[in-house]
């Protein structure tokens, strides 16, 4: 899974720069403060919970289309622990994202994300890789 995570995020690269940091604590409060603390106040935080709203491609490349026009510096993506987001989290996030009603370990969440970021950006180019939605 890490192969194909590091995969769509070097073919993610041609359309915009990707960083992946990893936050790790085990307590979720904890876990809160140390990713809060590392965004500025004009980022714009999707928090990627399974209670969130579930979008189709073309839903989710409009909204990252809209978060661009807007001039948010960079675009967090956070997914939580095993417990999921801490409050805090929750409250500052600009979006609740869900990829899936179910719950997925940690890397499938990443390999997940990364496709359907490259899949969005493909997408918003006019490109092949979008063969539209399921």
């Amino acid at each position: 899974m890490v192969e194909a995570t590091d995969g769509y995020l070097k073919r993610l690269s041609r359309y915009v720069s990707t960083e992946l940091v990893l936050v790790r604590d085990s307590d979720a409060s904890r876990e809160s403060r140390l990713l809060l603390d590392k965004l500025d106040a004009r980022d714009h935080l999707v928090a990627l919970d399974q209670r969130g709203v579930q979008w189709n491609t073309e839903q989710f490349s409009e909204h990252l289309r809209n978060i661009a026009e807007r001039g948010a510096p960079r675009i967090v993506f956070a997914i939580g622990g095993a417990y999921g987001h801490a409050e805090p989290t929750r409250k500052r996030a600009d979006l609740l994202l869900a990829l899936s009603s179910t719950t997925l370990p940690h890397r499938l969440a990443w390999t997940v994300l990364a496709e359907q970021l490259y899949r969005a950006h493909t997408y918003l180019k006019g490109e092949r890789y979008h063969h539209g939605s399921a």
